[in-house]
């Protein structure tokens, strides 16, 4: 995707940093599927809020990111 989703996701990272994952996820959700980066912080978000088996139904089966795999595995 573009770069409205990548800078989306960037302040989306600044705000689990911050915090505030409650407005992270706000923003995630406006972020149109199939940007990979995006889900993967939102299911990162997801499984520490305690709603693992949502994350990991939102994750690619093979993520093309090193993060992906990871939180897979996790």
């Amino acid at each position: 995707l573009g770069p409205v989703a990548r800078a989306s996701t960037r302040i989306a990272r600044r705000l689990v940093a911050a915090g505030r994952p409650d407005d992270a996820l706000s923003i995630l959700d406006e972020i149109p599927d199939g940007d990979e980066a995006a889900t993967v912080l939102r299911a990162s978000v997801l499984r520490t809020r305690g709603k693992a088996d949502e994350a990991l139904a939102i994750l690619p089966a093979r993520p093309s990111t090193w993060d992906g795999w990871v939180l897979r595995a996790e």
